[in-house]
């Protein structure tokens, strides 16, 4: 957090807050379904969220495989690109954004990469912790700004801004562009007056107008690339920009932008009925000869070379050449009434139609006897189908068979007019790929040439555990403590209520968070398979590993741990061999059953981790316990402890203020920017930080902790306005480069002091106050920790 913010970019991110977040509007809500609906869509659900862990996976293995075995610069980029071309997940995200410490063409291949996950949170975060390690070399801290402008995520936008103004004109004019691709409204205004600035500076004294002059010859196309990527407009100067957005701004509107794409396993799907929709099975055979549909019907009999799931009936454009193809599954008509069917493809098509869910009663319906134009529907009278009686909400059997030879262009698409409608491409939420089908549920368009990619072999992991609340396991913290899990346990700590409760999706706590912790994951075991299960953990510090053969943890007993010995009390992420007593003895559970498990884990200084791993009846091991086999511990009649953020402080909210930033939203309520709200006067200086990673992590508070008034005993806040009465303040505090020991004081009155471990931060509270003469003061004591926000509720 070094440096302060400018007037410039803070004028910056007010506009930002008052024309209100970017991004598309959230997605339609669901309408209610039936009991088997939603059994039918959580099992659909379940399946593409295990194959996209599975790929994902898969990639990063491959990926770490790849990059060990490289020989060269070159076999790395190619590693890295490959990685970058596969799964979209924040993992991978976190893969590239690691590779930091390589040579210049791996980490642009990381950062090009990066920038195609538009809208992603995880890699803008990658890509800002980048820029410090970029700072010195103007070409590669010129990529960085172009790569965080492909993300275009909200949180990149106030660093593009500060390097606007970079001395270094090729650093400049990266940031310039990066903000128009990032699709802001508010950088209109300020790439508007920093144009207008080196306009002006032309008319000073001669060694300022020749700079100028210089500079602005260098960035007046920048500006005006930019300009016209927010707007669509062409204006060639500073006056009739100045107008024109005088006279929009009211009303104008960014263009808007397709959804971020989802990871290919992630489709839109539907349900009704029980029937489960959202694509249709595509089959591929390759190294078939011939141009006729007679051809391709040989190649059915064997198994096909890929299969994939279309997200609507149209298989992708110039696949290759000597193919067959079918394209088959159910149709399920929105209404009541007379269909049509067309077909168009490149080489030769059948379509095939059957009066109920029988592939056997199929009858041909349309048809391509030689070739058509991508979606060409009326070069053969045999195209279009005559009107079809169907019934809204049955599944029809539908089949194309597709024959492709040689040439570009080849292609199937088939269309449908429903009654009272136009001809349009088959939508998947109308389409439903054939029982039992197992393949991959989508598939990029390869090259030009290439054969379609080899699907992938069906998973055989057990299925997921059917209990009503698994899926996550609750891990409690509990801040600032010295010594480890004895001293816990010596003075009842765990009996305490925990500073924080967070959920994980799997049975792993996140990885360098803060220092001088305890934590404690507990929960329910629901294994998947009957036999002998054997467990691992590894963590920085010391850690248990206790589990109970029923649900009752009282009967619970040690199995594992990491207690210290030759090479101290730690092991390296996922490092289940390391120590001993890391790994259990077999343990024999039986499917479906519930046990109750805990991990308790004590954290000194430096890095930290905790992860839990088994091995399953028949398979390789360990592997991380999934969430799917987890739920969260439940105490007789009693509740869970809330999730983080807490629970609501008591009273009535008065009012909350982000002291060096924006205005924002949390949890619904508004918080005030600090540079701009009344009756709010903020002593000290302002600290920026868009980069370094948050411990805890916490994306609710993100826009709060990310800038904040720095000073040490002259840093203040004086919150005046305010109505008579007994209050309850809260401060959210952060802490740098050091640990901090500080109180609040608030109206004169010290709380009790608090450590802040370096680089964590905390929100402490309530601290009461008197608001008899209108105002509060607040103020930090003892130490030099930022603050970031305050919050005010009446009680």
């Amino acid at each position: 957090m070094a440096g302060s913010l400018s007037v410039r970019t803070h004028a910056f991110a007010a506009v930002l807050a008052l024309l209100g977040p970017l991004g598309p509007a959230p997605a339609e809500e669901r309408r209610d379904l039936s009991p088997d609906d939603k059994a039918a869509l959580a099992a659909a659900e379940r399946e593409m969220r295990q194959q996209h862990e599975e790929a994902v996976k898969e990639a990063l293995d491959a990926f770490k495989k790849a990059f060990r075995a490289a020989k060269s610069v070159g076999d790395r980029v190619k590693a890295v690109q490959t990685l970058g071309a596969t799964e979209r997940d924040a993992k991978i995200a976190a893969e590239l954004g690691r590779l930091t410490g390589d040579a210049e063409s791996v980490r642009i291949a990381a950062m090009e990469a990066l920038a195609k996950y538009r809208k992603d949170a995880a890699a803008a975060q990658a890509l800002l912790r980048m820029i410090p390690l970029h700072a010195r070399t103007a070409s590669m801290l010129a990529k960085n700004l172009e790569a965080l402008g492909g993300v275009g995520h909200d949180t990149v936008i106030p660093v593009l801004a500060r390097h606007v103004e970079e001395k270094e004109t090729r650093v400049a004019a990266a940031a310039i562009r990066a903000l128009g691709a990032a699709g802001a409204a508010p950088a209109i205004p300020l790439l508007v007056d920093s144009w207008e600035r080196l306009e002006k500076e032309k008319t000073r004294g001669d060694d300022q107008k020749r700079a100028a002059e210089e500079r602005l010859k260098d960035l007046e196309p920048a500006y005006k690339d930019a300009l016209a990527a927010l707007t669509g407009k062409t204006y060639g100067n500073v006056p009739d920009w100045r107008t024109w957005w005088a006279e929009n701004r009211a009303t104008f509107k960014p263009k808007e932008e397709p959804p971020p794409p989802l990871c290919r396993h992630f489709l839109p799907i539907h349900v009704a009925g029980g029937v489960v929709t959202g694509g249709i099975l595509r089959e591929v055979w390759t190294g078939v000869g011939g141009v006729h549909v007679n051809d391709a019907v040989a190649a059915f009999d064997r198994p096909p070379s890929a299969s994939v799931v279309l997200t609507r009936f149209e298989a992708p454009v110039d696949c290759g050449n000597d193919y067959a193809a079918r394209v088959r599954g159910f149709v399920v008509p929105p209404v009541d009434g007379d269909y049509v069917f067309w077909i168009s493809s490149d080489d030769a098509s059948a379509l095939f139609l059957s009066p109920d869910a029988d592939p056997a009663h199929k009858k041909w319906v349309a048809g391509v006897p030689d070739w058509t134009g991508v979606q060409e529907w009326t070069k053969h009278g045999s195209q279009k189908s005559k009107p079809v009686p169907l019934v809204a909400g049955r599944k029809y059997y539908i089949e194309a068979q597709h024959k492709e030879g040689a040439g570009d262009k080849d292609h199937l698409v088939v269309a449908w007019e429903i009654p009272g409608g136009t001809r349009e491409v088959i939508d998947g939420r109308y389409l439903a790929p054939p029982d039992g089908a197992e393949v991959a549920r989508a598939v990029p368009k390869p090259a030009t040439g290439a054969a379609p990619a080899e699907a992938k072999a069906p998973s055989t992991a057990p299925p997921p555990a059917a209990a009503p609340d698994a899926g996550w396991i609750a891990r409690e913290v509990w801040w600032d403590v010295r010594g480890g899990l004895p001293e816990m346990r010596a003075g009842h700590r765990f009996d305490e209520p925990p500073d924080r409760v967070t959920r994980l999706d799997g049975f792993e706590a996140p990885r360098d968070e803060a220092d001088r912790y305890v934590s404690r994951i507990r929960g329910y075991l629901i294994p998947a398979a009957t036999g002998d299960h054997r467990f691992w953990i590894a963590s920085d510090n010391e850690s248990e590993l206790w589990l109970s053969l029923h649900e009752d943890p009282s009967t619970k007993r040690r199995i594992a741990g990491v207690l210290g010995g030759g090479g101290g009390n730690h092991t390296s992420p996922r490092g289940w061999s390391e120590k001993p007593g890391q790994q259990s003895e077999p343990v024999s559970l039986v499917a479906g059953r519930r046990y109750y498990i805990e991990a308790v884990h004590a954290e000194g200084e430096g890095n930290d981790h905790l992860a839990v791993a088994w091995q399953t009846p028949g398979s390789a091991g360990p592997e991380v316990i999934p969430g799917r086999c987890l739920a969260p511990y439940r105490p007789p009649d009693a509740v869970a402890p809330p999730l983080s953020p807490p629970a609501k402080p008591p009273g009535t909210f008065l009012r909350a203020v982000n002291l060096g930033g924006p205005a924002v939203s949390i949890d619904g309520r508004p918080w005030e920017s600090g540079t701009e709200a009344e009756n709010c006067l903020v002593f000290g200086r302002l600290h920026e930080d868009a980069a370094s990673p948050l411990r805890p992590a916490d994306a609710v508070s993100e826009p709060v902790l990310r800038t904040a008034v720095g000073g040490g005993d002259a840093a203040r806040v004086v919150l005046a306005g305010l109505p008579a009465g007994a209050c309850d303040v809260y401060v959210t505090l952060r802490a740098y480069d050091a640990e901090e020991r500080v109180a609040v004081e608030v109206n004169g009155r010290a709380s009790e002091p608090a450590i802040l471990p370096a680089g964590t931060w905390r929100r402490i509270g309530p601290c009461a106050a008197d608001t008899a003469g209108g105002f509060v003061s607040i103020r930090c004591r003892g130490g030099r920790a930022l603050l970031c926000g305050v919050e005010l509720w009446r009680r």
